[in-house]
């Protein structure tokens, strides 16, 4: 049986770990800086370093793209606009809820969570709760068969 702790560093060796008080700025920053730029979320850990959530790079895209005044054919609502143009925006405003895994879980199982929340990332978690990798769905696939 394939487990998580198998394939979980096969491309994205390090996660984007953000935390929750960041400024949207700085979680910008982490984004543009990865080395080998493959990681399409950042995970927001507490005061403990446990995963809490998420922020997708489409947030990130959405928020630069309101303050370019690139909305497109998008609309948002006014309590969006005036959270993404806030100059207090930190990770805890705009994160989403992400999936977590573990080391010990098999491939097909994690790959299964992602599939019911229509994610192509998860936190893997080691076995006190703390952020040490992305699973992502290249290394999912890389490992899966297909008959």
């Amino acid at each position: 049986m394939i487990t998580v702790s198998d394939v979980f560093k096969t491309f994205t060796v390090e996660p984007i770990l953000v935390h929750k008080n960041d400024k949207i700025k700085s979680i910008h920053q982490k984004f543009i800086k990865q080395n080998v730029p493959i990681c399409r979320c950042a995970y927001v850990v507490d005061d403990d370093k446990h995963v809490i959530g998420r922020i997708t790079l489409r947030k990130i895209m959405d928020y630069i793209a309101i303050k370019k005044a690139l909305t497109g054919s998008k609309t948002y609502s006014v309590k969006k606009l005036f959270e993404y143009i806030s100059p207090d925006l930190v990770a805890e405003n705009i994160m989403e809820t992400t999936i977590v895994v573990n080391l010990e879980q098999s491939l097909e199982e994690a790959f299964q969570l992602m599939l019911d929340k229509h994610v192509e990332e998860a936190a893997v978690v080691d076995k006190d709760g703390y952020a040490i990798g992305d699973l992502n769905v290249y290394e999912v696939l890389k490992e899966i068969e297909i008959d």
